[in-house]
C-alpha cells in the first residue's frame, strides 16, 4: 500500500511539473505567430494578453473587451487614455470594461438580486458573445451590419436570439468562421490567440491597419535571405547589412554616404527583417523592437550610448554575458549595431 502511494505521489508530481513545464514553453501557434508579432508592433493589445506562456489559454469576457476597446481606438487613431469610462458594474472595475461599455460595445450579463449590473468579468467569453461585441462595435464605427440572408449552420438552433443576427452578419463576413460539421458553436469559448488573430483580420478588413507587418515587407525582388534573415538590397533604405564570417551584421547609422538618412526608416526596416523572420520568435521580436526604438533619442538627434547586451535567440532573455546557440549582440555607440551570430 505504501509503494502504491509513494508511485501515485510520484506520478502527481511528473504531472504536475509536465503541466508547469507546458505553460513555461507556451508559445503562439505557427499559424498565429505573424498575427500575434503584428498585435505588439501595431500596439493592439496589451503586454499581459501577449503573454507569450498564454497563447492558448481560453480568453476571458474583460480580456476580449480590452481588444475591442484598442481596436476602436486603433480605427479612430485616439489614445486609450482619452476614451471616456463609464462603469456601472457592480462585479468589475476594469477601466477597459468601462471604455468598453460607454462605447456601447458591451452591457452586461444582468443584474444581481440588488439589481446592480453585472458584466461577468472572469467568465470565457464565448463565440456569440464575440460576434455581439464585434458587430456592435462595427456598427458604432459605419460598418453596414444588416445579414443578407438567413444562417445556414445545422446548429443554428442553439445560438441564443439575443446574439442570432450579430453571429448571422459575423458568419456572413468572414469574422467568425465554422468549427467543422457545418457547426457554427455558438457557445463554444475561444483562445487568446485566436482572438488576437481575429481582431487584426478585422482591423486589416476594414482598413484600419496598414498591414505592413503581416504582408512581407521585403520581398525576393528586393531582398535576399541569408541565415533565415531578409537582407534588403541598397534601394530598400540606408540600413548597413553585411555578412560576417559567423552570421550578419546590422547598423542604424545617423552618416552614411556623407548625408543624414531617416533614422526611423532604418529602424522600421530592421523591425520588419525581424518580424519577418521565422528564427526571430515573438518574445525575442519583443526584446529587438524595445532596445530598436529606444537606441535612437529623436528630440535629442542622438544615439543614446549603452552597454552591449546579447539576446537569447530561444527565450528573448537578455544578459551581458554570451549565451548558448544563437543571439544578437546589441550595442550602442554612435551607431546602432546589432550582430546576429548563429
Amino acid at each position: 500500500m505504501n509503494n502504491f502511494k509513494r508511485i501515485l505521489s510520484m506520478t502527481l508530481i511528473v504531472v504536475i511539473l509536465f503541466g508547469m513545464l507546458t505553460s513555461v514553453f507556451a508559445s503562439p501557434s505557427d499559424w498565429a505567430e505573424p498575427f500575434v508579432k503584428a498585435m505588439l508592433l501595431e500596439g493592439l493589445a496589451s503586454e499581459e494578453l501577449l503573454d507569450t506562456t498564454k497563447m492558448q489559454h481560453p480568453i476571458t469576457r474583460e480580456e476580449f473587451a480590452e481588444l475591442t476597446v484598442r481596436l476602436y481606438a486603433k480605427s479612430k487613431g485616439q489614445k486609450i487614455e482619452d476614451l471616456v469610462e463609464w462603469n456601472p458594474f457592480a462585479d468589475s472595475n476594469n477601466k477597459m470594461v468601462a471604455k468598453a461599455f460607454n462605447l456601447g460595445i458591451v452591457s452586461g450579463t444582468g443584474f444581481n438580486d440588488e439589481d446592480q449590473r453585472l458584466f461577468s468579468p472572469s467568465n470565457l467569453v464565448t463565440r456569440q458573445e464575440i460576434a455581439v461585441m464585434l458587430v456592435k462595435e462595427l456598427k458604432l464605427l459605419g460598418v453596414n451590419t444588416t445579414s443578407k440572408g438567413e444562417m445556414a449552420y445545422s446548429d443554428e438552433q442553439a445560438v441564443a436570439a439575443w446574439a442570432y443576427d450579430a453571429v448571422n452578419f459575423a458568419s456572413e463576413n468572414g469574422i467568425l468562421s465554422g468549427v467543422g460539421n457545418n457547426q457554427v458553436a455558438p457557445t463554444a469559448n475561444a483562445t487568446r490567440e485566436q482572438a488576437l488573430v481575429l481582431i487584426h483580420k478585422i482591423a486589416s478588413k476594414y482598413g484600419w491597419v496598414e498591414n505592413k507587418y503581416v504582408d512581407d515587407h521585403f520581398s525576393n525582388a528586393n531582398s535576399s535571405e541569408i541565415y533565415g534573415l531578409r537582407v534588403p538590397n541598397n534601394d530598400a533604405s540606408e540600413l548597413i547589412v553585411f555578412k560576417t564570417d559567423t552570421g550578419l551584421k546590422y547598423v542604424i547609422s545617423n552618416m552614411v554616404s556623407s548625408y543624414r538618412p531617416d533614422i526611423l526608416s532604418q529602424q522600421e526596416d530592421l523591425i520588419n527583417i525581424f518580424y519577418q523572420s521565422d528564427v526571430v520568435k515573438y518574445d525575442t521580436l519583443k526584446t529587438m523592437v524595445e532596445l530598436i526604438q529606444s537606441g535612437y533619442d529623436p528630440t535629442a538627434k542622438k544615439f543614446n550610448s549603452s552597454n552591449t547586451v546579447y539576446i537569447n535567440l530561444s527565450n528573448g532573455f537578455k544578459s551581458s554575458t554570451v549565451p548558448s546557440g544563437s543571439y544578437f549582440k546589441y550595442t550602442v555607440d554612435g551607431n546602432i549595431t546589432i550582430e546576429y551570430v548563429k
